[in-house]
């Protein structure tokens, strides 16, 4: 008689190591495997089963493969992904299996008093499960996902199908390379059931962390399982019950190929390491891990590996070349163009190119650095309130860009143009730690450096300044500033000092050059100071013709050559200043210059010329009082109210498609702005020209009493030379009528 009893021995014993290995398995419903995370928790972070909102942190195309054993190899769970990111959407196909395979099936055979074993055909245990994800990233950090999916069980001979459906969310708190990326998720597993057996399900807290330039990762799991269970569905005379799990795990990434975690759970504890090189792939993630992991209840641990990799194009590129397939270019083509017009410092019509883009396509996807730029074309057109409005918007607009820090830069130098100390002083604050890059962190020390001095407060300027370094493109500015700081507290040799540091820096641009220029004729002047007079002559001559300091240098040359008594140097610095100057009162102190050495050779003539030219082109001009000084300042300032005004109604025009009524509006405009400007600018050289601030430079009134007295002196020395003349003709004069009167007696005496 054959007994038809099945002793499936090897399932038996797998089965046993396996409520062993892994102990979610052994409680609840069916399908705990789907909930544990244990055999693949090196990776859990990236499975849709996880949390399917993950899956928008996913930048690549991708594939996963997480493979665990057991004992012998009797019991292997599998889990395969594959991931598609498309622009905020994201897809994915995942398996999961487990089982022990294909078994052997026996009998037992009764014969004549004995029983033995017969082998009965075979015997499948396998459970299935597939699924479908999608992921959408619906608004900044917070992402949606779900999973479907279809159950396929085969257990001894036993085939079972069943529906399931996942749900997650998650937000990513912050995502930088400064603060690190720290992600919360809230997700169910088989929320939704249908088909022949209900599963178990499950609902997880879980924290994702990365800091550290990716050096260190955190993760959190914390899990409730079975609360949709009912009584039915536990062993008779068991209590309904809901169970708990948490799960950490800490790991570090070192010489940027080697991956090594701590794992620990209510129920187990475990390590991991390998190879995480993305170096090898361009960037891209290249995976290769192993796991152990052994349960405190258990005797036998379970072991995994883990591979995987990505490729293609990340998202981010993607959605940028879909975004401008999409808009066939026109928005790419404007933005070159206004980048070219703004490098060529045509600000007013790149600020209109970056006005057209705002307007005709506000979904392009540069739009906040578009914004940003048309924030430094006002700048630049000196539009102040406009600028910083444009720059406060910008920063509203787009909280979480990169432009913010380039915008404030951009407040900060308007604050520092209209002398707002208190504003400079708080955008000093915010600019100046160590989140701020080094171009932007050093240039607010600058400004904050010239505000200090502007307030009179030398020692709080010079310590700001001294913290730029000399790779920084302020350095030889601040130096330079530096260096009139020391000056101004008679400290000659630190000033110098200074100015060989600003001599030995490398320029990079015409400003630079000119700052140079003004360093040599700084040089001089304190050469000067200290009675150095051939070193002070060889720093002026190294200014150059094209310099804008080239006139005060001659005047240097011209003065400190008069003391040093080297009158042909001194001479063709004045006959250089009356050829090249463009200010009438420096043209009248050349002719002063040659007028003094003429005086020195005794030449009253020549000296009479030079200083009477001077005093007629002096007399053309009037000396400015301080109440014309009232007068003019007060209309610069209507004229910078009304500029002001003016970049209001820009702005709103700006604001406009740009149609053919308001092209025409702009070009006006635009000979408005150049009007605007000129007067400006009019007005700073009246400023300018009235405190005379240069080195060697004087005012109108201090040349004109000079030329006045030289040529008063002159006049009375040649006065006194033509008297002495008529003297000595006269006494000539006498002495012939004295001879002739002799003479005349002579010849009476003789005639007698």
């Amino acid at each position: 008689m054959i007994n038809n009893k099945v002793t499936v021995r090897k399932w038996l014993i797998s089965l046993g190591i396996a409520a062993g290995c892994v102990s979610s398995f052994a409680a609840g419903l069916p399908g705990e495997y789907l909930l544990s995370q244990q055999w693949r928790d090196a990776l859990a972070r990236y499975s849709p089963l996880t949390n399917a909102a993950y899956l928008s942190n996913a930048e690549y195309i991708g594939v996963q493969l997480s493979q665990a054993f057991t004992v012998d190899n009797t019991y292997k769970l599998t889990e395969g992904i594959f991931v598609y990111p498309y622009h905020k959407h994201t897809f994915a196909l995942t398996y999961e299996g487990v089982g022990a395979g294909e078994l052997s099936k026996t009998s037992v055979v009764e014969g004549a008093g004995t029983f033995d074993i017969a082998p009965n055909g075979t015997v499948t245990d396998r459970s299935n499960s597939f699924l479908l994800s999608y992921a959408y990233n619906v608004w900044r950090g917070l992402s949606i996902g779900i999973n479907g999916h279809v159950v396929y069980n085969n257990i001894l001979g036993k085939s079972m199908i069943g529906y399931g459906g996942d749900i997650g969310v998650s937000y990513a708190i912050v995502n930088d390379s400064l603060k690190g990326s720290h992600i919360v998720g809230l997700s169910t597993q088989n929320l939704v059931v249908e088909g022949d057996v209900e599963y178990a399900s499950a609902a997880t807290v879980s924290y994702l962390g990365r800091m550290f330039e990716n050096k260190l990762d955190l993760e959190l799991y914390l899990s409730v399982k079975d609360f949709l269970a009912q009584t039915e569905n536990y062993n008779s005379g068991s209590d309904k019950s809901i169970e708990f799990d948490v799960a950490f795990k800490a790991g570090t990434w070192l010489f940027n190929f080697l991956k090594v975690y701590g794992q620990v759970g209510n129920e187990y504890w475990g390590a991991t390491a390998g190879v995480h090189a993305p170096s090898l792939n361009k960037g891209r993630d290249l995976t290769v891990l192993y796991q152990f992991m052994m349960p405190f209840d258990a005797e036998y641990p379970s072991h995994s590996i883990f591979a995987r990799s990505e490729f293609g194009e990340p998202r981010k590129e993607k959605v940028a070349k879909a975004v401008k397939e999409k808009i066939s270019g026109i928005p790419y083509d404007l933005y070159n163009k206004a980048m070219k017009l703004y490098s060529d410092g045509m600000y007013w019509d790149a600020y209109f190119v970056f006005a057209k883009i705002l307007v005709e396509y506000p979904k392009f996807i540069k739009n906040d650095f578009i914004t940003l730029y048309s924030g430094l074309c006002l700048e630049k057109l000196d539009i102040r309130d406009a600028a910083a409005g444009q720059y406060q918007r910008a920063m509203i607009k787009y909280p979480r860009s990169k432009i913010h820090p380039f915008a404030n830069m951009g407040i900060m130098n308007i604050y520092y143009r209209q002398d707002n100390t208190s504003g400079v002083n708080d955008m000093f604050k915010l600019l100046s730690g160590p989140h701020t890059i080094d171009s932007l962190r050093y240039h607010a020390h600058y400004l904050q450096g010239e505000t200090f001095i502007k307030e009179k407060k030398i020692n709080e300027a010079v310590d700001v300044l001294r913290k730029i370094p000399v790779t920084h493109m302020d350095y030889i500015y601040a130096r330079h500033s530096m260096a009139v700081c020391a000056a101004m507290q008679d400290n000659y040799q630190a000033a110098l000092g200074y100015m060989k540091d600003c001599l030995s820096a490398n320029t990079n641009t015409a400003a630079d050059e000119e700052l140079i220029n003004r360093t040599y004729l700084f040089t001089g002047y304190l050469f000067h100071e200290e009675k150095e007079f051939p070193n002070a002559l060889a720093s002026l001559q190294m200014v150059p013709k094209t310099s804008i300091y080239y006139e005060d240098a001659l005047l240097g040359i011209g003065w400190i050559a008069l003391r040093a008594k080297k009158w042909d140097d001194c001479t063709a610095a004045g006959q250089n200043l009356v050829n090249v100057a463009t200010s009438e009162v420096n043209k009248a102190e050349g002719e002063l210059l040659q007028a003094y050495v003429t005086m020195m050779k005794k030449d009253y003539d020549g000296a009479a010329g030079s200083l009477q030219r001077a005093s007629s082109r002096l007399s053309t001009l009037s000396a400015p009082s301080q109440a014309d000084l009232d007068r003019e300042t007060d209309s610069y300032r209507t004229i910078r109210d009304n500029y002001e005004r003016f970049g209001k109604d820009v702005e709103e025009i700006a604001s406009h498609k740009q149609e053919a009524d308001i092209i025409e509006a702009v070009d006006s405009m635009h000979i408005d702005q150049y009007e605007f400007v000129r007067e400006i600018s009019e007005k700073i050289t009246y400023f300018d020209t009235w405190r005379r601030q240069n080195f060697f430079a004087r005012n109108m009134s201090v040349v004109q009493e000079d030329v006045e007295y030289a040529l008063a002196r002159v006049l009375k020395m040649m006065n006194q030379k033509e008297i002495r003349k008529e003297v000595e003709k006269s006494e000539k004069k006498e002495d012939k009528l004295d001879r002739e009167i002799e003479q005349l007696k002579n010849q009476i005496e003789n005639g007698r």
